[in-house]
């Protein structure tokens, strides 16, 4: 690979390592700690979830209570689909969507040859 390439996975992997102890945002430090965080209120309401729309209103305060630096970085996204659909909409709602997929790439591939075309690029999102 690339020297590019190498230096990014390197960055990569430290800031993964050392995101707790940085005083300064990462792009892999924020990512982790959105990920922590939305588990965490997940499993308060795994069934069922917060309601749509509101991650923001909801992973926000969470956030500003356990964080004072950039770790409280207020976002409407945690840059995850299923982890989004799943603190919005609870497991239920995770099932549903993940239901929906299946029946639109399984409907694809019985529609030759612009269904093929569409799963390809559902399967690519």
């Amino acid at each position: 690979s690339s020297t590019t390439i190498q230096e990014r996975v390197k960055e990569g992997v430290s800031e993964f390592t050392h995101y707790q102890d940085s005083p300064y945002i990462s792009s892999i430090g924020i990512r982790v700690i959105f990920t922590k965080n939305t588990v965490a209120l997940i499993k308060e309401k795994p069934i069922f979830g917060y309601g749509t729309s509101s991650f923001k209103s909801t992973y926000s305060p969470y956030a500003a209570n356990l964080y004072q630096d950039w770790r409280a970085t207020p976002t409407s996204d945690p840059h995850n689909i299923y982890l989004y659909i799943t603190l919005e909409n609870g497991l239920i709602g995770l099932f549903i969507f993940l239901a929906y997929i299946y029946t639109a790439i399984r409907q694809g591939f019985t529609q030759p040859p612009y269904g093929m075309m569409a799963t390809s690029f559902l399967i690519a999102v």
